[in-house]
């Protein structure tokens, strides 16, 4: 590793997580454990959602069985697709694929915008108290959001991973 020269900007590199630090094998270093390990899990997420949140009836009249989702099964599989497709577009830039520079935040901005949308539509039919507590999950997710556009925007400001990283804990804590 190569010592920074005095005066020059800090920069900070997305693709290397904390993780990496403990791991003493150098190949596994260069392996996305995080990135990987988010998206499996968001996966795992959309299937099991997919599996639980499919109803089925029989329809007497052509004598079947028929399948749908219910409102609430395309919601969180949205929302969980938005996030898969960020942490896929975050492995996908570690690997050094051509993709336009600066997509992972992109996505990242995107993932953030469809959950603020999705759970500020979320409040139909809820009582007073719930839908307060979801305005507030909204207000988190959206300084996520900002967090996110202004990490786009200078990408070496540490203050700027900070502050997305303080957002994202402050929704994690709703």
């Amino acid at each position: 590793m190569q010592r920074q020269k005095p005066g020059k900007q800090f920069h900070i590199d997305h693709q290397q997580h904390a993780l990496v630090f403990f791991i003493p094998i150098r190949a596994l270093q260069r392996f996305p454990l995080q990135a990987w390990s988010e998206l499996i899990s968001v996966t795992i997420a959309i299937l099991i959602t997919l599996y639980f949140g499919t109803g089925s009836v029989y329809d007497e009249k052509f004598h079947r069985r028929t399948f749908s989702l219910g409102d609430l099964t395309l919601q969180h599989m949205a929302l969980y697709s938005a996030f898969d497709l960020q942490f896929l577009l975050g492995i996908l830039v570690h690997y050094k694929y051509e993709l336009p520079h600066g997509i992972e935040y992109v996505a990242r901005i995107l993932a953030f915008t469809v959950e603020g949308l999705i759970f500020h539509f979320h409040l139909h039919g809820r009582d007073d108290v719930d839908i307060q507590v979801h305005t507030l999950l909204v207000l988190a997710i959206g300084a996520c959001a900002l967090a996110s556009m202004w990490e786009y925007c200078r990408p070496e400001e540490i203050l700027a991973a900070y502050a997305r990283t303080a957002a994202t804990l402050l929704q994690a804590a709703w």
